[in-house]
């Protein structure tokens, strides 16, 4: 199991190396505080999951009272880095099936 949590770790980074460039490539960096806060954990089995500053839904989704929406998750999922990441994750996966069924 430790060299399948090394691989989703190196996956986790990539993941957040998107999030962050999509964030900077919208020059929605004014603090740096919305980059800094992009954290991705890994949980158990082969759950990872991504933590933002609070506001990142208002700027991914926009609201009504003015803040424009950025899409910012559908440019993350069309990034080539996390378009890798998926695709690590498949084989991972499968790499953990096979495993956990004693296959190896």
């Amino acid at each position: 199991m430790d060299e399948i949590s090394n691989e989703l770790e190196l996956v986790a980074n990539d993941i957040k190396t998107a999030v962050q460039e999509v964030i900077i490539s919208n020059g929605l960096v004014d603090t740096g505080l919305l980059v800094d806060t992009v954290k991705v954990e890994i949980g158990q089995g082969l759950e990872i999951e991504v933590f933002a500053q609070d506001y990142f839904k208002y700027l991914d989704e926009g609201t009504r009272r003015g803040i424009r929406a950025y899409n910012l998750t559908e440019q993350i999922q069309q990034h080539p880095l996390y378009i890798a990441a998926e695709q690590k994750i498949a084989l991972i996966f499968e790499q953990y099936i096979i495993k956990k069924l004693g296959l190896i």
